[in-house]
């Protein structure tokens, strides 16, 4: 076909590229409210992380992903901002880690 537009998922963001520092940048240096919302899951699920291992629920980056069924190298992309875990893994992170790590709706 064409002249029709192509279909498809639009390329992966590099975050670290658009904004320096990602994943602490200040969130006002943040333009797209849809990346705002990605950063407040990845600092949601640094400061759950960092609580777990502090209270011995975790050991490792490893240890957690092992509990929640996943490569830990999708959690470092999560923290890194380099890829994302499917909604069935940001579930279980939410289970293990007994908080909610996606940002509720605007306003509530």
């Amino acid at each position: 076909m064409s002249g029709s537009p192509a279909r498809g998922r639009p390329p992966k963001k590099d975050y670290a590229a658009l904004y320096e520092g990602w994943p602490d940048v200040k969130l006002a240096a943040v333009s797209d409210v849809n990346d705002k919302k990605l950063l407040r899951l990845v600092r949601n699920f640094q400061t759950a992380f960092n609580e777990a291992l502090e209270e011995g629920e975790v050991t490792s980056l490893r240890d957690l992903a092992r509990k929640v069924g996943t490569s830990h190298a999708v959690l470092h992309q999560l923290l890194n901002g380099a890829g994302w875990p499917s909604a069935e893994t940001v579930a279980r992170l939410e289970t293990v880690l007994g908080c909610q790590l996606w940002p509720g709706r605007a306003g509530k």
